[in-house]
């Protein structure tokens, strides 16, 4: 798979991850634990394998900073935060 679409699955997984966490969908991190763990697991795998196949460590963290800043604004504009 490609560098970037790592890094994008891996801001899917974390963009999952706030949602649910700014929703409040969950009243302790025990009961959270079993929906949140996957989320985060997967996201750590993104992000190594997208910094690792990356040609450039600063191009792949841009490219990071530029889809989660998108998604995060994504977020406060569905939660109603604005």
């Amino acid at each position: 798979m490609h560098w970037t679409l790592w890094l994008l699955l891996s801001n899917i997984a974390i963009f999952w991850l706030e949602y649910s966490y700014r929703k409040g969908n969950f009243g302790t991190f025990i009961e959270a634990l079993p929906y949140i763990i996957i989320p985060i697991m997967i996201g750590q795998l993104g992000l190594y394998n997208g910094f690792k196949y990356a040609s450039s460590l600063i191009l792949a963290g841009a490219i990071f900073t530029l889809m989660n800043i998108t998604l995060r604004i994504i977020n406060t504009v569905r939660l109603g935060e604005q």
